[in-house]
């Protein structure tokens, strides 16, 4: 049992740090976005590579296609912003799994708190990652959008083109996966207060 407390008390140390981290960098790129909304003068908060990549397919491009600076700074500064969110979600996240292990750590695995702490956990994956999905669908649309892309293909070739988005559904295994662990929690539990009562 002391080791089981050993390791749980690292992981919560290294969860602790973990958060800590995605929180200094939720801040950081939310203060890139405030910049680049703000449009200090001679502050460029980044810029578009000249290079786009498809796939196996790299193009490179001339300066034209690319967006003027003012244009790229908004850009970039909804990028910084939805990167911000994520990272505040990662956050949150993290803060759950703490909470789980700090509930763990005190040896009582399989107790009521434990059972509700996992459900709300997987509840979380399941809409954490529907918005992440979202969010990394909208930066990767505000990223090529800094590209004119008319000017990339021979207009006698290609009539036109479009953005097809796939939303990753991983996400909903993995929360499945973890409600139904929260109920071999909760029937562990259960089985602990028999036990308890029988004692």
């Amino acid at each position: 049992m002391e080791k089981f407390k050993k390791c749980m008390t690292i992981l919560e140390k290294g969860l602790n740090a973990i958060g800590i981290a995605f929180l200094v960098v939720s801040i950081v790129m939310a203060a890139f976005a405030v910049i680049g909304f703000i449009g200090i003068e001679g502050v460029e908060i980044g810029e578009f590579e000249t290079v786009l990549e498809f796939g196996i397919l790299k193009l490179d491009v001339s300066s034209e296609v690319i967006a003027d600076q003012e244009t790229a700074d908004t850009l970039l500064a909804f990028s910084a912003l939805s990167l911000s969110f994520l990272f505040v979600i990662s956050y949150v996240l993290v803060k759950m799994l703490h909470k789980l292990v700090a509930l763990m750590k005190d040896g009582e695995i399989f107790s009521g708190e434990v059972a509700g702490s996992i459900k709300n956990l997987a509840i979380y994956v399941a809409i954490g990652g529907l918005l992440s999905e979202i969010v990394y669908s909208a930066v990767s649309y505000i990223m090529i959008s800094a590209y004119d892309l008319s000017a990339l293909f021979n207009s006698e070739a290609v009539h036109g083109y479009s953005f097809a988005f796939e939303l990753n559904g991983n996400f909903l295994v993995y929360a499945a996966v973890i409600y139904l662990l929260s109920y071999v929690f909760k029937y562990g539990a259960e089985l602990q207060t028999q036990v308890d009562e029988t004692l």
